[in-house]
């Protein structure tokens, strides 16, 4: 169900709508990342684009230049960092927009050196307010202001804003926002925030319409998707897995990426008796040393996973595995 707060933000994009009138306008957007990145960036595009903006792929041409960060990856602070440094020559020479935002937008020492050293940034917008990019916007054009928009609290789930998708037959769904688990080598709690879920009904509504479009294949997205828990008692992964089984038109589900942990009995006997997920299963694993797994806080051992993978393939004999594993963790001398 729309917000209070998301129509509000609708009515800033149809006020730079009007302002934009007219003119021949386009925005470029990198984004760094997720998959989950990447679907904040399909729900930019949706707003900036009702706003009058038409995409280009060439920054010389833009007149709105959107950053979308991530800070997992080792390099993504160098990447983001010269990429300002070029689009500061392109804003000397035609006024652009500049907005930047992402996980990295939510570390301190971040946002304080753009705003020293890149002060021609003109929005910085975090996580938790990625729905406000219209006012925001709104306010440097009709202000010529500088904005910030970072809050260090968890964010709220917010409903209906506008998304244009990358591919008209798949489609990524996140159905839940943050991590509670603190893995020790993971920024992700930090700068996403602790676990929402939205509810059920929003996510089927969602894919409901998907499927009305012509989508076939949905992958459900979330931090740890498949802790997963919906508004009603008892109401968890498996649960949900069962009800996009049942809309009709879908016909290909996905989910990454799941935590081994709650990797439960219930939501393997979903994927068992379902003919649409995705047989091709995501079980991190980060390392094969229960000593190393309980320095990186990861809350189970070596031999609980092991156990996980035969019953799946006990009871899923034609499941496919796929992992991540993380090489060289700088283990503590015990």
């Amino acid at each position: 169900m729309e917000t209070k707060q998301i129509t509000e933000q609708k009515e800033y994009i149809e006020k730079i709508s009007k302002i934009n009138e007219g003119k021949v306008l386009k925005y470029y957007i990198l984004t760094m990342g997720c998959k989950l990145n990447e679907n904040d960036s399909e729900k930019i595009i949706g707003m900036v684009e009702k706003m009058g903006y038409s995409e280009s792929k060439d920054i010389n041409e833009a007149d709105l230049y959107i950053i979308n960060t991530c800070c997992v990856r080792e390099n993504a602070e160098e990447k983001v960092f010269g990429k300002l440094g070029e689009l500061k020559k392109i804003k000397e020479e035609k006024n652009i927009i500049i907005a930047i935002g992402g996980c990295m937008m939510q570390e301190e020492h971040i946002t304080n050196k753009i705003k020293k050293s890149y002060p021609f940034v003109d929005v910085i917008f975090g996580t938790h307010t990625l729905h406000k990019l219209p006012e925001d916007i709104y306010i440097t054009i009709t202000k010529k202001e500088k904005v910030k928009d970072v809050i260090d609290i968890d964010g709220e789930i917010y409903e209906g804003l506008p998304v244009k998708r990358s591919n008209n037959k798949q489609a990524s769904v996140t159905i839940m926002y943050g991590c509670n688990n603190f893995c020790s080598y993971c920024i992700v709690p930090y700068v996403r925030g602790r676990e929402r879920s939205r509810k059920p009904e929003d996510i089927l509504n969602e894919i409901n319409e998907l499927a009305k479009e012509g989508f076939k294949e949905i992958t459900l997205l979330g931090q740890n998707v498949n802790s997963y828990k919906g508004d009603k008692e008892g109401y968890g992964f498996s649960n949900l897995l069962r009800d996009i089984d049942k809309i009709e038109g879908i016909e290909i589900i996905r989910f990454i990426s799941p935590h081994p942990k709650d990797f439960t009995d219930d939501v393997i006997e979903a994927i068992k008796s379902s003919k649409k997920i995705s047989r091709l299963i995501h079980v991190p694993l980060q390392s094969g040393s229960t000593k190393v797994l309980k320095d990186m806080n990861r809350k189970y051992t070596k031999e609980q996973y092991l156990n996980l993978i035969d019953k799946i393939k006990t009871q899923i004999p034609d499941a496919v595995f796929s992992t991540d594993i993380i090489v060289g963790f700088p283990r503590r001398n015990r």
